[in-house]
């Protein structure tokens, strides 16, 4: 399950790649629990926001914390050093969002696909995949 290696694909990696819920809890199964981080986004409409939390691959330095919008200055925790490539992609635990960017496509993905996998952690999985999270790295205060 390699992905393309060329220098695009490969700087994609650097920003890290929002998993739904599920993709989440499976990292969590396969130990990668303590590589992630708390993020949030906001939902709804201008006149009605609704902060939303998600987890997400961490990047390096804010493993298992809460990330703040300034603090974005790091690559993923799972960009590889030498390589650059993503070491969950061969695992199967690459979220999809990562998997499917192609090519320089990801900062050119549509709001509504992003707003999808926000819209899912605004569920009762979400908030329980969270609540786990939470239980073994104590991050929400």
């Amino acid at each position: 399950m390699s992905g393309c290696s060329c220098l695009r694909c490969k700087s994609m990696c650097q920003q890290p790649c929002w998993p739904t819920p599920k993709e989440a809890r499976n990292l969590m199964k396969a130990g990668f629990g303590g590589r992630l981080m708390l993020d949030m986004r906001e939902l709804g409409s201008f006149k009605s926001p609704t902060m939303v939390f998600l987890l997400s691959p961490a990047h390096k330095g804010a493993e298992g914390k809460a990330i703040l919008h300034a603090d974005r200055a790091n690559n993923c925790t799972f960009q590889l050093p030498k390589t650059h490539r993503c070491e969950l992609h061969d695992l199967g635990l690459k979220p999809l969002e990562g998997v499917q960017a192609m090519h320089g496509d990801r900062h050119e993905v549509s709001l509504d696909r992003r707003m999808a996998i926000v819209k899912k952690w605004h569920t009762k999985e979400g908030v329980a995949v969270l609540k786990t999270w939470h239980k073994k790295f104590k991050v929400l205060h």
